[in-house]
């Protein structure tokens, strides 16, 4: 994939990025869970290069809103204790049940103004076709969550956290496929998505780039810490919202 093609996606994923309540979110993100800040916008280019190679149309509202979504699909992990994230060990069933609540969490802080798509991503995107996903374990779940889904999974599994090595992008696609096939996962969206995976090995070595060599980003997040009175109050309320919210489930669990 040429510089120019990558340049086109990672622009695209900029627009979406830069709309002031997304930015608020990945701001927040970016200052108290930096690793999930770098998964999403790593997951949101990867998605709008696999749209691409869906065929979706770029000015259609239904690509900004996956792309939106992707940028936002964990933004629930800011009401999960950072140190449960970052947890080496092995997790205990109230902690799994911590983690887990992040879909509904990022559905109790989004404002309601965001479109149904992108709070479908948020809410859905560790659903199953099969009925194994969580948090609620329904299959009926839409294709542009799905897509979401699948490019979340390939690009957890092959960038290293805190408990786990990277797997290869070969030993992420074989995992995917082998998913696909017991049903957990669209096989026709699957097998989509790994006839395009050259693009995305290319794409996917820009951890560093989004932060060091690309301006516009640079921009962006550096200017961020100059929000507005109206922003600073949202995102205040937002940390509020969640710290509740993670207190009831704990203590309720």
């Amino acid at each position: 994939m040429s510089g120019l093609i990558q340049q086109k996606h990672i622009l695209f994923v900029y627009r979406q990025a830069k709309q002031p309540m997304v930015r608020t979110f990945l701001e927040a993100e970016r200052m108290y869970r930096p690793s999930t800040y770098m998964h999403s916008l790593r997951t949101a280019l990867i998605c709008d290069v696999f749209l691409s190679h869906l065929k979706y149309d770029p000015q259609a509202f239904m690509t900004r809103h996956i792309v939106t979504g992707a940028l936002l699909h964990d933004i629930g992990k800011l009401a999960i204790p950072a140190d449960l994230l970052a947890k080496s060990g092995r997790l205990t069933h109230q902690e799994w049940q911590v983690i887990s609540s992040h879909p509904e969490c990022g559905i109790k802080i989004l404002p309601d103004c965001f479109p149904v798509p992108v709070r479908d991503i948020i809410s859905m995107h560790h659903e199953k076709p099969d009925g194994s996903g969580y948090p609620l374990g329904i299959k009926k779940i839409p294709d542009y969550v799905q897509i979401v889904t699948i490019v979340d999974m390939f690009e957890a599994m092959t960038s290293k956290r805190y408990y786990k090595s990277a797997y290869s992008d070969d030993q992420a696609c074989e995992l995917l496929l082998k998913d696909a096939k017991k049903g957990i996962l669209s096989i026709e969206l699957v097998n989509a998505f790994v006839s395009m995976r050259k693009a995305i090995v290319n794409l996917h070595s820009l951890d560093t780039k989004w932060s060091i060599n690309l301006p516009y980003f640079r921009g962006i997040f550096l200017s961020l810490y100059q929000v507005t009175a109206k922003f600073k109050f949202l995102y205040c309320t937002y940390l509020i919202q969640s710290s509740r919210y993670c207190t009831h489930l704990i203590q309720s669990g």
